[in-house]
């Protein structure tokens, strides 16, 4: 959640290079030993049996959804997440519909039949429709080759990539069927990437995934399969099925800082005073700069905040006043807390884009050329750089300034963060700006951005992002109006958490709200959080391409209960 992540798109001769866009996956795939709580007396026989559909995540991903009903009750699969026979909290089945309700996913489903249909609503975070077929005998015979496969990519003799494949079986008359596959590299913490075109038997399994121009073609049996993944350039794959002899292998993380990097807690003393402790790893220091992703979306926030206290702007204002070509539905509030309608990304943000540096082509015509083209979606939750792109745009326009020179004059030169930049095409690296990598260790080059900066474009060091947390946390103990602005609810977000300008809000085990935010792009990642009373923070800067969220999330709540 809340990061400017990437995909892998391109094998070079080091790696699977890491570019564009992240696919979330929409569960927690986990199983639970209880079974649910049936609201009726019994199952009717009429709705046994396997049921799979398919979800569109975002545009042009899919993930699939199964519900085996039987006399013993109701189970979930997500077979391209690895998640098996899931008994939900509570469900009802009748002789027409199905509902369930799985409180740990945060999830629930509505469906009624439809001509032997199971037509409804899965919600989490937002409504997605979703029509379940019963599988046939037919069908069912395909389920020998449902599961995760996984292998190691050989990229060559040093280095190896772990790549997963995941099968799933539908409907034969379903519109995604017969199978629907996900390709993931946990190593670059990218998952669902879309395959399509899967051939699978006993002998032999193929497929393609035009999103990053790869194809596969294996030979073998009992599923284990050698093969030749092709990506550019041959590099051999054997895929071998996961089962109870054969488990999942687990991908390692890289540690925070293993790459270099820069932490700092924040803990506010008895006086009333901020106290710093910082943290250095592989010969940093507080001005090595780094990219802080997606940690610029809470300075975009900040922007409106401070512009509708002054009166610049109205939250309720549409974009459409600087963007003729934006629906007149999106509002200024709705992008800054990703309710806009719009899209992750801009459907032409592909057209030329750099695998290293994907966002550093795309311009204000670009932007409007999208938006023209652009069909919304219902105005529910998705996460959008596409919509913070947008709006840091829009900001620049109503105060007649560039986004950059806006969130110069307006947050860097008051708070005196004299080494934080935002990263244009034009602009020059900063002195201390630290070499990035990515996941797998590798070098990686900076991202540089024209009309999508706000979705994080910033680069920054520790001393100047310490001096952002501590500003942020003072704002909100004092609860001036623009705190109140900036940081009140504005949306839930899953069961976890709730959507304010900008940043996440998140309860503490203790029940004591923590707001934060996390940054990825290519060779970087951060994370900021602050308790909403001002109590205590935290910042880590990471010369890697690695998720640290949760740890660190651990790490602000322990400074609280210290």
């Amino acid at each position: 959640m809340g990061m400017l992540k990437s995909m892998p798109l391109r094998v070079s001769s080091r790696m699977m290079l890491s570019t564009i866009l992240a696919v979330a996956c929409l569960f927690q795939a986990s199983a639970q030993d209880t079974a649910g709580h049936n609201m009726t007396d019994q199952v009717p026989a009429a709705m046994h049996g396997q049921w799979r559909g398919v979800i569109e995540v975002q545009d042009g991903v899919y993930l699939s959804l199964g519900l085996n009903i039987s006399a013993a009750g109701i189970t979930l699969d997500s077979p391209n997440q690895g998640m098996f026979e899931r008994a939900p909290t509570e469900f009802t089945v009748t002789e027409r519909a199905v509902t369930f309700i799985d409180q740990g996913l945060g999830a629930r489903y509505e469906g009624e039949l439809e001509d032997g249909v199971l037509a409804g609503t899965f919600h989490q975070a937002r409504a997605l429709p979703l029509r379940m077929y019963r599988l046939t005998e037919h069908d069912q015979q395909r389920l020998a080759f449902e599961g995760t496969y996984q292998g190691d990519l050989q990229v060559n003799a040093q280095t190896a990539l772990p790549l997963r494949l995941n099968i799933a079986v539908l409907h034969a008359e379903d519109a995604h069927g017969p199978y629907l596959a996900t390709l993931d590299s946990p190593a670059q913490q990218a998952f669902g990437l879309p395959v399509e075109n899967l051939q699978a038997s006993d002998e032999q399994l193929s497929f393609e995934s035009a999103m990053i121009s790869a194809t596969y073609q294996g030979q073998g049996s009992d599923g284990r399969y050698e093969g030749t993944f092709i990506q550019g350039m041959p590099y051999p794959l054997t895929l071998q099925k996961v089962s109870d002899d054969k488990p999942l292998v687990d991908i390692s993380k890289p540690d925070a800082g293993e790459q270099g990097g820069a932490m700092a807690t924040l803990k506010r003393n008895a006086q009333g005073e901020i106290d710093i402790e910082q943290s250095f790893f592989q010969g940093h220091d507080q001005h090595s700069q780094y990219e802080i992703g997606s940690v610029t979306k809470t300075m975009v926030a900040f922007l409106l905040a401070k512009l509708a206290e002054d009166s610049v702007v109205n939250e309720d204002d549409a974009v459409n006043q600087w963007f003729a070509e934006a629906d007149e539905s999106i509002t200024l509030a709705s992008l800054a807390t990703h309710h806009s309608g719009l899209p992750r990304l801009p459907a032409n943000l592909f057209d030329g884009a750099n695998a290293q540096d994907p966002y550093a082509h795309f311009s204000e015509q670009d932007l409007r050329d999208a938006l023209s083209r652009t069909t919304l979606k219902v105005q529910d939750y998705e996460y959008s750089n596409y919509g913070f792109g947008l709006l840091a745009e829009a900001l620049g326009k109503a105060a007649q300034q560039s986004f950059a020179e806006l969130l110069d004059s307006q947050l860097f030169t008051p708070l005196g963060m004299d080494n934080s930049y935002v990263a244009m095409t034009d602009t020059d690296a900063g002195e201390h700006f630290i070499q990035g990598h990515d996941s797998l260790g590798q070098a990686a080059g900076a991202w540089h951005f024209q009309a999508l900066a706000g979705a994080g474009a910033v680069v920054s060091d520790l001393a100047d992002m310490q001096a952002y947390v501590a500003f942020m946390m003072n704002l909100a103990a004092d609860d001036q109006a623009l705190a109140q602005r900036l940081l009140k609810v504005r949306y839930p977000i899953m069961e976890c958490c709730e959507q304010a300008l900008g940043w996440v809000l998140q309860e503490d085990p203790q029940g004591r709200m923590t707001v934060w935010h996390n940054g990825q792009t290519g060779g970087y990642s951060a994370f900021v959080g602050f308790y909403l009373d001002g109590s205590a923070g935290l910042v880590l800067l990471n010369a890697q391409s690695a998720d640290h969220t949760a740890e660190m999330l651990d790490q602000l709540w322990e400074l609280a209960s210290d």
